[in-house]
């Protein structure tokens, strides 16, 4: 377990790497919202020059709650959305990837 203390959820240490097409995608936000558990904050990073992220819970705690977590990725160009809502990966979308104890590599891939 990354973080659990009186205050926090059970977590579980995210990174991985965006690509749309094969490509990296560079500063796209990723987000992991907890799906069974309403209470728990929605883990947060945005990706690096290589599409590379690393979740943070909070400001200062890596990670993302352990369990399902409905994945999203937002990336604005010149005002619009690279990543359509209710697309693959897009805002509201259904995908869904478990988080669980320790760390681990979850690769998102938008077609």
């Amino acid at each position: 377990m990354v973080g659990s203390g009186p205050d926090l959820p059970d977590l579980g240490y995210v990174s991985g790497k965006v690509t749309k097409a094969g490509k990296p995608m560079v500063d796209a936000m990723v987000q992991f919202i907890p799906v069974d558990n309403d209470k728990a904050s929605v883990a947060t990073s945005y990706t690096d020059a290589e599409g590379n992220y690393t979740l943070k819970y909070m400001e200062g705690v890596e990670g993302a709650v352990l369990g399902k977590n409905r994945v999203e990725v937002s990336l604005l160009e010149r005002g619009r959305e690279q990543v359509p809502p209710r697309t693959p990966y897009g805002m509201g979308s259904n995908m869904i990837e478990t988080v669980k104890e320790g760390s681990q590599t979850i690769d998102i891939k938008i077609p």
